[in-house]
């Protein structure tokens, strides 16, 4: 009877030993966001989005969106251009696990 109960005991223990995960930590955040023309308000599209200090690139879409997913978070510049338009930059802060929504306006030269 005091086998069975050790085993059961030995069992018990690990059982619980292997349900224990170790936690897990997001260690990447994204960026996404619209650039807007600051006089008329309407989404700008195909603008050149750059992300410092990785050198990605993006365009816009036909909804004036764009987005950088699975950086390391820090602080990375954005900057976007387009013909005819000034360029902007914004400085922007990613923080492991959260998504980091940018507004960027344009104006027109």
């Amino acid at each position: 009877m005091r086998k069975i109960i050790s085993s059961l005991f030995v069992l018990l223990i690990v059982n619980l030993f292997s349900a224990c995960k170790p936690e897990s930590y997001d260690t990447f955040g994204d960026i996404v966001g619209t650039v807007i023309d600051v006089e008329t308000g309407d989404v700008v599209k195909q603008a050149t989005i750059t992300l410092t200090p990785t050198a990605q690139n993006t365009y816009t879409g036909m909804d004036g969106q764009f987005e950088f997913l699975e950086l390391e978070a820090q602080q990375y510049t954005i900057t976007v251009q387009k013909d005819a338009y000034e360029t902007n930059r914004k400085l922007v802060n990613v923080i492991a696990g959260e998504t980091t929504n940018v507004s960027l306006v344009m104006k027109k030269k």
